[in-house]
C-alpha cells in the first residue's frame, strides 16, 4: 500500500468570513434535525490567505423528537418555539434580539413577514460571521466544548447605499495608504474600530466596490499593487 495513503490532510476552517446565504434547508441527522446556511465564494478574512469556493454553517434545532421536516426541507413543523440554547436558537437570538441583549436587532421586512420555521427566510441575507466557542459544561465526567458561527453584522444587498461622510473617506485613505491590494487592505479596514462599525463602508467592502469608489473619487491611486494617497 502506498505510504501516501496513510498521510492526512488538514482542513482549515474559516474563523471570520463574509458571505451571502444562497441556500438554506432543514435536514435530518443522527443528532436530530438541523438547518444549514450555504455561502458560495465567501470572503475569508481570517485565517489570512485561506480561499474557499463555498462554506456551510450548521445549526441544530436542539431536540431529536418533536420536529418534522416537510416539503423536502423547506419548512419544519413542531413546537411553537425553538429552544434558546439550541444552535439555531442562538442564531435567531443573535440576529433578531435587541443590541442591549447581545443581538443585532436585525429585522428586515423579509424576516418580519416570515418565520424561522421557513428555511428560505435566510436566503439573500449577507452575514459577517465569526466562529465562537460554546461550553456545554461537564457531561458524563468530561468537559464538552463546541463552536458556532454567529454573525456580527447583517444586511440586505438590495438596500440603497447611504452616503459615506467625508471624514470616513479620509480615515479610509489614512488606513489604506501603503497597503497592498487584496487581503491586507481588506483586513485593515475590517480591523479598524471606526471603519468596521460603519455599515456602508463594510457593505461596499464586502460587495467589492469600496476600492474602486475611492479610485473614482480620486482619493487613492493603485501603484504596483500598492494603495497610495492621491496627490
Amino acid at each position: 500500500m502506498p505510504r501516501e495513503d496513510w498521510e492526512l490532510e488538514e482542513r482549515l476552517l474559516p474563523t471570520h468570513f463574509i458571505g451571502k446565504v444562497d441556500k438554506s434547508q432543514f435536514v435530518a441527522s443522527d443528532f436530530g434535525p438541523q438547518i444549514f446556511l450555504h455561502f458560495s465564494n465567501p470572503e475569508i478574512l481570517e485565517p489570512v490567505g485561506l480561499e474557499l469556493k463555498e462554506t456551510t454553517c450548521w445549526y441544530s434545532l436542539g431536540a431529536k423528537k418533536g420536529w418534522q421536516i416537510v416539503e423536502g426541507g423547506k419548512y419544519v413543523d413542531g413546537p411553537p418555539r425553538f429552544h434558546a440554547r439550541s444552535k439555531y436558537g442562538m442564531l435567531i437570538h443573535r440576529v433578531t434580539a435587541p443590541k442591549e441583549k447581545g443581538g443585532l436587532s436585525f429585522l428586515p421586512s423579509q424576516l418580519e413577514r416570515s418565520s424561522p420555521k421557513d428555511a428560505s427566510v435566510w436566503e439573500g441575507i449577507w452575514f459577517e460571521m465569526i466562529r465562537e466557542p460554546i461550553e456545554y459544561g461537564e457531561i458524563a465526567g468530561r468537559e464538552v466544548e463546541s463552536f458556532i458561527y454567529l454573525p456580527i453584522r447583517a444586511w440586505i444587498e438590495e438596500a440603497k447605499p447611504a452616503e459615506i461622510p467625508s471624514e470616513i473617506y479620509q480615515r479610509l485613505v489614512t488606513v489604506l495608504d501603503g497597503r497592498l491590494m487584496g487581503d491586507s487592505a481588506k483586513l485593515a479596514v475590517a480591523r479598524d474600530p471606526v471603519l468596521s462599525s460603519h455599515p456602508e463602508v463594510m457593505a461596499r467592502l464586502h460587495a467589492g466596490t469600496l476600492f474602486k469608489e475611492l479610485v473614482d473619487k480620486k482619493l487613492i491611486v493603485i501603484q504596483e499593487n500598492t494603495i497610495r494617497r492621491a496627490e
